[in-house]
């Protein structure tokens, strides 16, 4: 496996730790956070830091208010 690979993996099993955190209570953040190595929004595998899109390339992650468009 890549690194991308492996921080994408990391990415998508600690969401699924927080998800049951948010609904049902299980775990705690800090726990979770440490667990997978995530900071500040960011992953670091073998040196090499990742955060959403670099993780996850092919995916359109989008930022407010740049990619919300205007209101007239």
């Amino acid at each position: 496996m890549t690194n991308q690979q492996i921080a994408a993996d990391l990415f998508n099993r600690r969401m699924t730790e927080i998800i049951a955190l948010d609904f049902r209570g299980i775990g705690n953040e800090q726990e979770i956070n440490a667990r997978y190595g995530y900071k500040h929004g960011w992953i670091v595998v073998n040196g090499e830091s990742f955060n959403m899109e670099k993780a996850f390339p092919n995916e359109r992650f989008p930022r407010f208010p740049a990619d919300q468009g205007l209101n007239d």
